[in-house]
């Protein structure tokens, strides 16, 4: 019988298709939650992108002005301005001043390359 057929084509067909799909067609509808693998891998590369420019800008400033932005702003835990006035015998003024300089040269390259968010 025809409808005993399906029921077993039912009973064996998998249980977690996704919501938005017609099991008897085959047809399935991509539900909207999370992003797009196409809009995960572009922003993956704007990631990437974005390392890249900071890299090379890190490259070009002083050893200190790098210094200061891996411990600020790179690292998991970022140390504070007095840390830093204190470890590199500078004012707290003078950290900040380095760490602005240096991230506003990292905004510009971000600028220049297109990657400004």
């Amino acid at each position: 019988r025809p409808t005993d057929v399906e029921g077993v084509l039912l009973a064996l067909s998998p249980r977690d298709v996704p919501v938005g799909s017609d099991r008897a067609s085959g047809h399935f509808e991509p539900t909207s939650e999370g992003p797009t693998p196409e809009d995960a891998l572009a922003e993956q590369e704007l990631r990437d992108a974005r390392g890249r420019a900071i890299g090379e800008v890190l490259a070009t400033v002083s050893a200190r002005e790098r210094r200061v932005v891996e411990l600020r702003t790179l690292s998991e835990e970022a140390r504070t301005l007095d840390e830093l006035a204190s470890e590199l015998h500078l004012s707290r003024e003078r950290v900040r001043q380095l760490e602005a300089r240096a991230l506003r040269r990292i905004g510009e390259a971000f600028v220049e390359r297109g990657l400004a968010a």
